[in-house]
């Protein structure tokens, strides 16, 4: 959302238009089924932080970095470090994952060579 929302501020595209297109690229249905909320509230004339917080999306922490940008005439390069952040956030979560399914992996390889080995005990040992 970050990501496409800057792009789309960068390009110059009426706010109301900005924020439908990048719902849409998020290709999320929770965010898809917010922009027509999103869209009727910037129509009303309320702030981008409050549209966005009307959403229930977003955490606060999002939202208050939204504000200052807001606030700033800088929203753009905020949301850049915002999906920086995210991005960096995302590829952490990801390793520790990964790292994770690792250890899943050989646990369940250690558990089929164990139970191989008593199967064939108790096949040829214990059989006879």
């Amino acid at each position: 959302f970050c990501v496409a929302l800057r792009m789309i501020l960068d390009g110059g595209a009426p706010i109301r238009k900005t924020f439908r297109l990048a719902f849409l690229a998020t290709d999320n249905a929770a965010f898809v089924a917010a922009a027509d909320a999103t869209e009727a509230s910037l129509k009303r004339g309320e702030t981008v932080f409050d549209s966005l917080a009307h959403c229930d999306l977003f955490p606060e922490e999002f939202l208050s970095t939204v504000n200052v940008g807001e606030e700033s005439g800088q929203l753009p390069e905020v949301l850049k470090r915002q999906g920086d952040h995210y991005d960096e956030l995302a590829g952490q979560r990801l390793a520790l994952l990964t790292q994770l399914a690792g250890f899943a992996v050989w646990v369940g390889v250690a558990l089929l060579i164990v139970a191989a080995i008593i199967r064939i005990f108790v096949v040829v040992y214990l059989g006879s």
